[in-house]
């Protein structure tokens, strides 16, 4: 359903703002659109399927709307790990989780073998 929904928008919104990041660059529907059906691609050579978990432990970035929605194409469970938790419970929640690929900064995880590393945009473009 958010998949069709984000598609749509794109469609619909098209060149319109849909997210203004803190750096001031804004991103529209259209580019929410065509953003996440690559990063979909990218997260499908991953090995990211139908059912598989994905762990976002991310602060609040416009990096973290695509990841979201380029799970949803592909059938991905989403996990949004809250970025103010503690190293410890951040832990805890994703021993619970158990996540097939965790999508993190470097300052919120400690590498682990599923862990891939983003880089939140301060520019004024984003860098997925």
């Amino acid at each position: 359903m958010l998949a069709d929904t984000v598609r749509q928008a794109g469609r619909v919104f098209g060149k319109r703002s849909f997210q203004i990041a803190p750096s001031g660059w804004a991103m529209s529907y259209e580019q929410l659109n065509r953003w996440s059906d690559e990063v979909a691609v990218g997260l499908a050579q991953r090995g990211v399927r139908e059912s598989s978990v994905v762990a976002l432990v991310l602060p609040t970035c416009p990096e973290y709307t695509v990841l979201y929605a380029a799970c949803a194409k592909l059938g991905a469970l989403t996990a949004g790990v809250n970025h103010r938790l503690t190293q410890v419970e951040r832990e805890r929640v994703l021993t619970t989780v158990q996540p097939d690929l965790i999508l993190s900064t470097a300052e919120l995880m400690e590498s682990k073998e599923a862990t891939e590393l983003i880089q939140p945009s301060t520019a004024t473009s984003p860098t997925l």
